[in-house]
């Protein structure tokens, strides 16, 4: 072989290998890129699932509350499609829409930079806001109390984060007449990175008690366009001498915070007496939230119809979980109580953790530097074990993880662990608003990139708390195929002379297990099955409802860790049944009878030439009044009715057969009758039978009752065993009763009033909408002889055209003052008879 011979063969081998060499590179570019969609896909809905979810935790938690997350945006996203919209997060990757909806309204925007962003979420009135808080106010909502005759002042201030000043217009809704607001300002202009506040200034007069309410309304803008910002105002005015001589308000204290960390709030610790209280010392309880608040200095004086401020501080300890307790104040004779209930953040809501950042060695034994943080800006977190999951699904090498390490420190943990083993690590801490990325590592024996393996890691927090990541792919490709279904009967069009079908199919996939299939009858899903063997036939049972055509498909999803799902080609099936109905025909009584009693026999007879009869049923005005089971075709047929109230009604009769189709038959005429009786028809009733708020007959829910309201059998009922109480200003029951029947219907009841003083008043009201409400009878001074009494009041001038409400509302000032209630009656008909 001569040397010109030995070089051409030596260029068609390079040729060659350089031909093969691009294959690979195109097979191996193609497989690259799929794994790369499927990631960014499953990462963009991991990112909008975690937006749509902390928006609905801060809702829940109160305006005002807010939470710092942090989110990762992939490769891929198209800006012009990635937004907020309603209650629906969307992030457009590649083309393909990445949706969450949110059970609450929300608003604001999504970062569209690729990589990683920390966001906020925060609850306003009535929505979320997604990004950051660039304009607020520094209180949610502002509570102040009051005495009599007497001012206070709160403040409030407007805290501007946006590039430019605010610009700031305020209007207040505040209608009431014996307390009046003024506003410092009413326009002011805030800078950039700066607070503002105002004064609101609250006058009480010298007949105002109770609660007074209404909202402080900002109007601001910004170079970041127009905001409003609606705060709730709440006044409270004490009387002097009217409740206890010792008050704290609020009495209440409902928060949300860290661990390891503290928040303090504000009460008015009041004297509701002309005479001076002295020595008033702070007590928490123990065992319970109580032991998290600081000492609260005493009052060695208040003087009469004054209030004091007092701070109260709670620090959370590290590991401190949700508890309740109580702050007492005592001058040795009076006492009043705070309830705390604190609710602890979990560790795992402050961690965040992404994968992005992530890399493996070259020996791709390492898999190193992803990014994980602690979002909170006030507590630390600290991890105290972790597991692996996954890798050994396809992992050929049996490889077993070695060692963990974060942030580069030495090794948190070593030595030879499984996939889903525990690890208890070295508790490491991460401080506040703080992330790490380089020298995070777990160090396998063996190679864990090279066979398509895949990892989530949980992280559980000293809390006992737990956060498990997404999944994260090395370098070989997914699961990406769909199940493949094939339907097997009944046949395309075919028809069935019952109504139940059996649908039978087989399923297989060539990599995953089969998680569930579902049979689609219309497109929707009518049942799930998942418990499913591949390769065998497979089958739905259905009981159709009706004659008719359908259409039905097979739809399958495997169990891998992104699951795929397949679906079936689609047949018809024609459901073909018995469809005669029953014949019916009245009898008695004749079209526009009139009687003079309210109990009625309604005659009549049905016949059905195919199937028996199932059911009868009597409609009176539209609508199913009773039901027959046990009819016999041929022969007359009764329905007993007893009619509730004088009127003009129509009556017909429906039968249906016990074919499969269930055919329903009519008589095709609708008869008038005409009810005209002088008895007495009772409505609804309640004689307090047992302490039961759903007691009592004729009714259309339990009552609805608030504040110091009871059913007690204390202070000698009416009747026995039991009568209803209300006390203070808080004590209000309602409940509601159909009264489209009953245009003359009547209220009937026994009342007595005990222990009132002048200004002391009790309320009976009525309302045919829940929303404007008529006062039928007011309670006074002069009723207050603690002896029952009768009242009757016709409802007949309220509008009772369908549901109608009955209200007690008691307008006392003290405990000590009684409002009783017993033998409610609702009626129509007779005449008012005193018992």
């Amino acid at each position: 072989m001569n040397k010109a011979q030995a070089s051409v063969e030596l260029l068609v081998i390079l040729a060659v290998s350089m031909v093969l060499i691009g294959i690979i590179l195109v097979v191996s570019n193609e497989e690259i890129n799929t794994v790369n969609l499927t990631k960014a896909n499953y990462d963009a809905q991991y990112t909008a699932d975690k937006i749509a979810k902390t928006a609905e935790e801060v809702f829940s938690a109160g305006t005002g509350t807010k939470k710092q997350i942090f989110v990762s945006i992939p490769s891929g996203i198209d800006k012009t499609k990635t937004g907020i919209t309603n209650n629906t997060v969307r992030l457009n990757i590649n083309g393909t829409d990445i949706i969450s909806e949110a059970k609450v309204e929300l608003t604001g925007s999504i970062p569209t930079e690729q990589g990683g962003h920390w966001i906020w979420i925060t609850a306003y009135e009535g929505y979320v806001l997604v990004g950051d808080v660039q304009i607020e106010t520094d209180k949610g909502s502002v509570y102040s109390t009051i005495a009599q005759d007497a001012t206070a002042i709160e403040n409030i201030k407007i805290i501007n984060n946006t590039s430019g000043n605010a610009t700031v217009t305020v209007t207040s809704t505040w209608s009431s007449s014996e307390v009046s607001l003024s506003l410092s300002e009413n326009s002011f202009v805030v800078g950039t990175g700066s607070s503002y506040g105002i004064n609101l200034n609250f006058s009480s007069g010298s007949t105002a008690v109770g609660n007074y309410v209404g909202e402080l309304v900002f109007d601001i803008d910004t170079v970041d366009g127009s905001k409003r910002i609606v705060v709730p105002l709440t006044v409270e005015v004490i009387i002097s001498g009217g409740g206890e001589p010792l008050m704290i308000f609020p009495d209440s204290w409902n928060l949300t915070i860290d661990a390891g960390t503290s928040d303090s709030n504000t009460f008015q610790v009041c004297n509701t007496t002309d005479s001076k209280l002295t020595n008033i010392v702070f007590t928490s309880s123990s065992g319970d939230a109580g032991e998290w608040v600081d000492p609260i200095a005493s009052i060695d004086s208040l003087e009469g119809n004054t209030c004091q401020e007092i701070t109260v501080t709670i620090n959370v300890p590290i590991g401190g979980t949700s508890d309740t307790g109580t702050v007492t104040a005592s001058d040795g004779t009076n006492s009043d109580f705070i309830s705390l209930d604190v609710s602890i953040a979990e560790m795992a809501d402050n961690f965040y953790f992404d994968w992005s950042t992530v890399t493996f060695n070259i020996a791709g034994t390492r898999l190193r530097n992803w990014t994980m943080g602690n979002a909170s800006s006030s507590a630390t977190i600290v991890i105290s074990r972790i597991i692996v999951w996954d890798w050994n699904e396809s992992d050929q090498d049996n490889a077993t993880l070695r060692g963990v390490r974060f942030n580069g420190n030495p090794e948190e943990w070593s030595g030879n662990a499984g996939a889903g083993e525990w690890m208890d690590n070295t508790d490491f801490s991460i401080p506040t608003s703080t992330n790490y990325t380089s020298g995070n590592r777990l160090r396998f024996n063996a190679v864990v990139n090279d066979d398509g393996e895949y990892f989530r890691i949980t992280f559980e927090f000293l809390d006992g708390s737990t956060y498990t990541t997404p999944v994260y792919y090395s370098a070989g490709t997914p699961d990406s195929d769909p199940p493949i279904i094939a339907l097997e009967s009944p046949a395309n069009s075919y028809s069935s002379t019952s109504y139940d079908v059996t649908f039978e199919y087989n399923v297989n996939d060539a990599i995953s297990g089969i998680a569930n299939c579902e049979l689609l009858i219309d497109g929707g899903v009518d049942q799930t099955d998942t418990s499913i063997t591949e390769g065998v036939t497979q089958s739905f049972s259905k009981t159709f409802s009706s004659n008719g055509s359908y259409v039905w498909a097979v739809r399958c999803t495997d169990d891998y860790v992104i699951p795929n799902t397949g679906a079936s080609e689609s047949r018809t099936i024609n459901i073909s049944t018995n469809i005669t109905a029953p014949v019916v025909a009245l009898e008695s009584p004749i079209d526009n009878y009139t009687s003079g009693t309210y109990d009625i026999d309604f005659e009549y007879n049905v016949t059905d030439a195919e199937s028996g009869i199932a059911f009868c049923e009597l409609i009176i005005d539209g609508a199913v009044d009773q039901t027959d089971n046990t009819i016999a075709e041929g022969v007359t047929q009764t329905f007993s009715k007893t009619f509730e109230s004088n009127g003009n009604y129509t009556w017909d009769v429906t039968c249906t057969d016990d074919s499969e189709n269930s055919n329903t038959g009519t008589s095709g005429e609708n008869r008038s009758i005409r009810i005209l009786s002088l008895e007495t028809v009772v409505i609804a009733e309640h004689t307090f039978p047992d302490t039961s708020w759903s007691s009592g007959t004729g009714w259309l829910a339990p009552w609805n009752y608030l504040g110091d309201t009871s059913i007690t059998n204390r202070e000698t009922p009416h009747s026995s065993p039991n009568h209803l109480r209300l006390r203070r200003d808080t004590g209000y029951a309602e409940r509601s009763v159909d009264l489209s029947s009953y245009p003359n219907a009547r209220l009937e009841f026994w009342a007595k009033i005990n222990g009132f003083e002048v200004l002391d008043r009790a309320y009976v009201r009525v309302s045919s909408d829940h929303t404007n409400w008529t006062t039928i009878k007011t309670f006074t001074f002069a009723d207050s002889d603690n002896q029952y009494h009768f009242y009757s009041f016709n409802l007949s001038g309220y509008n009772p055209s369908g549901e109608f409400w009955i209200a007690f509302d008691a307008g006392m000032n003290n405990r000590r003052d009684y409002f009783y209630i017993d033998d409610i009656n609702v009626v129509q008909g007779g005449a008012v008879v005193i018992p």
